[in-house]
């Protein structure tokens, strides 16, 4: 990952925001860009 955070606490969830521009709709990461970009798969 890019840098480390501290954990979530309390009963919000973490919400992380990529924004990003591609020329194709509906593009999306495939499972080894998602563990590239964010260090784990999407659920």
């Amino acid at each position: 990952t890019l840098h480390r955070v501290s954990p979530v606490k309390g009963s919000r969830d973490r919400i992380i925001a990529v924004f990003s521009y591609y020329e194709t709709k509906g593009v999306q990461f495939s499972d080894e860009e998602n563990l590239g970009f964010y260090g784990r798969k999407a659920d």
